[in-house]
């Protein structure tokens, strides 16, 4: 993580250290109880930010200890509003900056320890390829019999909409976490290989087996190749 947001944070939690202690000195309890927060809390992601698992964490939200500060200001704090404003401008440019290095340097966890086996396919070609492996698997809808129509359907719906909610940058909700989307590109892939055979539709619909196949298979190999990164951090313990 950059080095200069962590001397950032160190700053900020100097500071708000000492408007707690300027503010304990005029009797002021409940803004140095908000300031006492806000810096527990830096003092947290201080230490998240300098850890070994520094790449795996997410955006952060200090929202609550913000609005708890501007709660107080109607305490005998006058003397120090320039500087409570001033940290509270600083707390939300280094929210804005812990936010925009998380969303570049959220590696996957690692599955099973080994998986993927190369991190060399960027994380947007592999949601580009989610989108195109839904839409060409659901083009079997035209295809004789019901069984490899419905399947289609299903491996289409499954694929776009697993891609438009998961936890990376071209999706439209951030809900999937994007170890939990990896499983699911392994499970989808052998899923749509293995349809074709389990319900028979092979031989009737050759060229919408022929598209499920292909599609498994790409997903497969895609995935052991993706250098899996989350937007948001979603299902990462700590950060709201």
């Amino acid at each position: 993580m950059d080095q200069q947001v962590q001397r950032d944070v160190r700053s900020a939690i100097s500071t708000a250290y000492g408007l707690m202690q300027h503010t304990r000195t005029q009797h002021a309890g409940g803004m140095a109880r908000a300031l006492g927060g806000l810096e527990d809390r830096l003092r947290y992601i201080e230490g998240r930010l300098g850890g070994p698992d520094s790449e795996l964490l997410g955006p952060i939200d200090l929202s609550e200890e913000i609005a708890e500060i501007k709660a107080h200001m109607s305490e005998p704090v006058a003397p120090l509003v320039d500087q409570l404003n001033a940290l509270i401008r600083d707390v939300h440019r280094l929210e804005r900056r812990i936010s925009r290095l998380a969303s570049r340097e959220i590696a996957s966890r690692s599955l099973l320890g080994v998986l993927p086996l190369a991190r060399v396919i960027p994380q947007d070609v592999h949601s580009v390829v989610d989108y195109a492996s839904g839409l060409t698997a659901a083009a079997g809808i035209f295809a004789r019999t019901p069984e490899a129509r419905v399947c289609s359907a299903l491996l289409g719906a499954s694929a776009i909409g697993v891609a438009a909610t998961t936890d990376y940058r071209l999706s439209v909700e951030k809900v999937i976490p994007i170890e939990a989307h990896e499983v699911i590109d392994y499970a989808w892939g052998a899923s749509a290989i293995a349809a074709p055979f389990v319900l028979g539709y092979h031989r009737k619909d050759p060229i919408a087996a022929a598209l499920h196949v292909f599609t498994g298979a790409l997903s497969i190999v895609t995935a052991l190749f993706t250098d899996y990164r989350a937007a948001a951090g979603v299902g990462r313990p700590g950060w709201r």
